[in-house]
């Protein structure tokens, strides 16, 4: 769901792993970040958050997904990935 209040947008993202998160809009995009704990695998063997970036353009359902281990892991990594959604139904 989303709501718009004074030119600010946001919306609700709910995953079937159970976490919810709040969207924030700008740039023409939804903006959301999802933290796993020990999500990061580092270099030396042991384990870090996780920090995952959400990017998704509501008109053409297009976005990106960014993983970045760079908090928690010494020489971690950071990857981004396009991805796009369909509406069916």
């Amino acid at each position: 769901s989303s709501n718009c209040v004074e030119g600010r947008c946001t919306a609700t993202v709910a995953s079937n792993q159970g976490w919810t998160k709040v969207a924030t809009y700008h740039g023409g995009r939804y903006h959301f970040i999802v933290t796993k704990p020990d999500g990061a695998v580092c270099d030396d063997g042991s384990y870090a958050p996780a920090y995952i970036t959400i990017s998704l353009d509501p008109i053409t359902l297009q976005g990106t997904v960014a993983s970045d281990s760079n908090y928690g892991c010494p020489g971690g990594h950071i990857s981004e990935q396009p991805f796009q959604l369909r509406r069916i139904g």
